[in-house]
């Protein structure tokens, strides 16, 4: 009697549904067509909402962030090298020419860069020379022995075909390449050359040690001349060869007159990040 009850029920459902499928498929309808009218509605609302209220808010917050602030400036160094700034620009006349030095520094931790360099004053220029310079250090530039009158008083130096290289382990490699010793310096005027004091011509001596363990390839050496704290004269020596450990005997000799030279910086010159330079 149970079983004859409940299949009675499951046909009356049956026929319930049989008979009002096609309502049911109406009401389904209108149903998904309103929740579509209303998210379409809320989506056009959020729209509405962002052009209206929010882009103001949206491109203050960007025009924030893209603008220079000290932390953008911060990151900026680390990521981006800085330019090379030059500091001073110095000339020095000798019988034989004009001799022209440019300070420059590299603010970069971790950058250094590779160049050609050369000297402008309107339309004349000096030789262009490789350069180099490692990362957050000051060198001198310097260009020798320049026709006389052929550079004026405008003098620029000019920096091309820069290459900024990344050199994160640059300490360590300084430390175990750019090992000169420099001894025994001595300044020889005229008189002590035995020239007479009337002479020009004067010259300065010194040794040199390679105390790394790297025989290099074309060593340069420069030499400034130092009358107080003033530079009054430069100079260069080139070791072609400067096997490790070894010391030599080198000498400079300068063709002006001078006033009291009573110090000397005598600067090694070489690209110890370069690799090429290194002898077997």
């Amino acid at each position: 009697m149970a079983d004859q009850e409940l299949s009675g029920k499951k046909l009356d459902i049956a026929y319930w549904y049989v008979s009002h499928k096609l309502l049911l498929r109406n009401i389904f309808i209108v149903v998904l067509l309103v929740f579509i009218f209303l998210y379409t509605a809320y989506l056009l609302f959020i729209l509405g909402y962002y052009f209206s209220v929010q882009r103001t808010n949206y491109l203050a917050i960007l025009t924030d962030f893209t603008k220079n602030n000290s932390d953008q400036i911060n990151l900026k160094s680390l990521t981006l090298p800085q330019p090379v700034d030059v500091t001073s620009l110095q000339t020095f006349t000798s019988s034989q020419g004009v001799d022209i030095v440019a300070e420059i520094s590299n603010p970069n931790p971790v950058w250094y860069a590779e160049f050609t360099y050369y000297f402008k004053s309107g339309t004349e220029e000096t030789s262009p020379q490789p350069g180099f310079i490692f990362p957050q250090t000051s060198k001198n530039l310097i260009s020798l022995g320049n026709e006389q009158g052929k550079l004026g008083s405008n003098l620029q130096l000019v920096i091309s075909d820069l290459e900024w290289k990344k050199e994160i382990s640059f300490e360590d490699k300084f430390l175990d390449r750019y090992r000169f010793e420099i001894e025994n310096i001595r300044y020889l005027s005229p008189s002590d050359l035995a020239i007479g004091n009337e002479s020009n011509v004067s010259r300065l001596v010194f040794t040199a040690k390679n105390s790394s363990g790297y025989n290099f390839k074309n060593v340069k050496f420069l030499i400034f001349l130092k009358s107080g704290s003033n530079i009054v004269a430069v100079n260069q020596v080139v070791v072609e060869r400067f096997e490790s450990y070894q010391s030599q005997n080198l000498y400079s000799t300068f063709f002006q007159r001078l006033p009291n030279v009573n110090d000397a910086d005598i600067i090694p010159e070489i690209n110890i990040l370069d690799d090429s330079v290194i002898l077997e």
